[in-house]
């Protein structure tokens, strides 16, 4: 064999060896729902916006800041914590006409992939499940003030059509079809 190409091929082989035995930076987080929220905005009888939150949320995050597109998220919402600050209106959009909370209790994401500040993943809500991608942004990696933790600080925004899911009250003259979505996170590393 030519010399060249021997070393060559050694050399190959050992930085493939070299890539598969080097530690990944890959850290696992829980979402802490202390700093955590997720927030919605709907135009009201297109001249002004509602807003609310949910309350009740859970999920995990896998971070990897050499390797982004390694990246995964997913959370689960307890539909029936939805908050707009009205209890009357809460009422009403825990039932029929919006999330229907007995039937269907929770709301689901789990991302597919990462790429340049985008992640795709499919949502569940009422039932159907639809591929959505929003824009994220990580606010940075520190540690945690108290327990002194890895900690985790990131954004996403996207907007869904509600009437996708089944949701139609009130389109289009009581509330726009568009809701704007935002997933603001602290994660506590595992």
């Amino acid at each position: 064999m030519n010399p060249i190409k021997a070393i060559i091929k050694h050399a190959s082989a050992i930085i493939a060896c070299m890539l598969i035995i080097l530690p990944s930076n890959a850290a696992e987080y829980e979402i802490e729902p202390v700093g955590s929220y997720i927030l919605f905005d709907i135009t009201h009888f297109k001249v002004g916006k509602a807003h609310g939150r949910f309350n009740d949320f859970k999920g995990s995050v896998t971070y990897d800041p050499d390797s982004p597109e390694k990246s995964k998220l997913a959370f689960t919402i307890k539909a029936a914590s939805i908050d707009t600050g009205h209890k009357k209106r809460d009422d009403h959009l825990r039932n029929k006409d919006f999330f229907d909370v007995v039937q269907f209790p929770e709301i689901q994401f789990k991302s597919q992939s990462v790429d340049k500040g985008k992640i795709t993943g499919e949502l569940t809500m009422l039932g159907k499940t639809k591929t959505i991608t929003a824009t994220y942004k990580v606010n940075g990696i520190g540690q945690h003030f108290g327990n002194k933790r890895p900690l985790l600080g990131a954004v996403a925004s996207f907007s869904i059509n509600r009437s996708d899911f089944g949701m139609k009250f009130g389109l289009p003259d009581a509330l726009s079809d568009q809701v704007n979505i935002t997933v603001s996170i602290e994660g506590l590393g595992k």
